[in-house]
This record gives C-alpha cells, structure tokens and sequence, in this order.
C-alpha cells in the first residue's frame, strides 16, 4: 500500500499539522449539527471511511503511523466524533508539548479551552458564521493544496491503481461531508501537469470565492513544504 511520505521526502508537521487539525474537527463538527438519523445513518459511515484514508494522506511517517494507532485503539463508533478528534488532538499536543515542537497558536489554545464542550461551541460558532466559515474554508484549502503539491504528477498516479482509487475516494468523502465542497473528479482524472495545478488553482478561488484568496493559499502551502 502507497502513503504519501513513501513518494515524497517528509514535511515538518509542524508547517501544516494546525490545518489538517481544523479540516478534521471542521467535518465531526458539521456532522454533530446535522439531525441525529442522517448523523447516524448517513454522515458517520462517511466519516469512519474518510478517517480510514487519513493516514495514507499525512506527510511525516511517525504522524502517520500515530493516527493509525490512535484510530485502531479508540474505535469511533464508540464516542461523538467531535469528542473523538479533540482526544486525538489533544494527543498529539501533548507529545509535542514534552518535546518542545508545538506552535505559539497551539499552545495558546490549548490554555484558553479546556474542555471539549469549549471547543466544540468555537467551532460550532465558527461554521455557522459566514466570515468565521470563510476562515475555516481557507484552513482547508492550505491543507489540501499542500497534501496534493506533495503527491507526484497526476499521469503517474495511474501506474499505482490503489492511490488513484484512495485519492478519488478521499475527495468524494470531503464533497459528501463538507457544505459546499466541489467534486473534483474530473480534475483528477487530468494527466497533464500544468492543466492540473490551474484546474486545482480554479477550483480553490471558487471554494473561496476570489484568485486573491486562492494565491493566499498556494503562498502559505508553500511554506508548508519545508522537508526535514
């Protein structure tokens, strides 16, 4: 099986760990607003499927491997899946607190809310708002541009059928869970590079709704790819 860390030199987690966080806690809280029978029937399988894949698309091996470990040990269907992702976070900060790598912003988030019920108001607050959403979406969309500028050429995808299966998938699911998400298939079914990057660069100014914003997030992706 290909994960992305095998294709790629490794990306400090730090430069985009925050982001993959907000996609992940913005998808279980969107999910704990729907009406408890879609939650249930519709939106949690989704979800449990997404977070299988998640591990595949994380850019550091060990980020990697504790996410799969994580999921393994604390099945889903047994908690709330905003609950659940905040544990996992809350995890991860931990770790990274003992050996001095967490961000300034982490750090102070994690002092000023304490507990989940805390975070799940901010974030409930924060995508029911269409000024706080559109920061949310941005926060997605570094992520996602940084994961995809990290896979090789999409004609090469092709060649390895079980990441071409998982890369659709992966995108399917966030159009399914995520409000206003684009279907982006045929953009990777593209097999010319440069077609591609303007397709994704398309798709993530009218996610945004500006080019402006759109360079905002290939800028700070950027920054995201320091290697180790």
């Amino acid at each position: 099986m290909t994960y992305i860390f095998h294709l790629v030199k490794q990306v400090l987690p730090q430069r985009w760990g925050r982001y993959g966080w907000q996609l992940l806690k913005g998808i279980a809280c969107f999910i704990e607003l729907l009406p408890k029978d879609k939650q249930t029937l519709v939106a949690m399988p989704l979800f449990i499927e997404f977070l299988q894949l998640v591990p595949r698309f994380l850019m550091c091996q060990f980020c990697s491997q504790h996410f799969y470990e994580q999921f393994q040990e604390f099945p889903l269907k047994e908690h709330h899946p905003f609950r659940w992702i905040c544990e996992r976070w809350k995890t991860v900060n931990q770790r990274n607190i003992k050996s001095g790598e967490i961000c300034i912003l982490e750090s102070w988030l994690c002092e000023r809310m304490k507990t989940t019920e805390e975070w799940f108001f901010y974030y409930k607050r924060r995508l029911l708002s269409r000024s706080f959403f559109q920061l949310w979406k941005l926060d997605v969309m570094i992520f996602l541009t940084t994961v995809l500028r990290c896979l090789p050429e999409p004609g090469s995808w092709e060649t390895k059928s079980s990441l071409k299966t998982d890369i659709d998938r992966y995108f399917e699911l966030l159009h399914e869970l995520i409000p206003e998400f684009p279907s982006v298939a045929k953009l990777l079914n593209t097999t010319n590079a440069q077609d591609w990057s303007q397709a994704w660069f398309e798709i993530v100014s009218k996610f945004l709704g500006s080019e402006e914003q759109a360079n905002r997030v290939w800028w700070i992706s950027e920054s995201c790819m320091q290697t180790y």
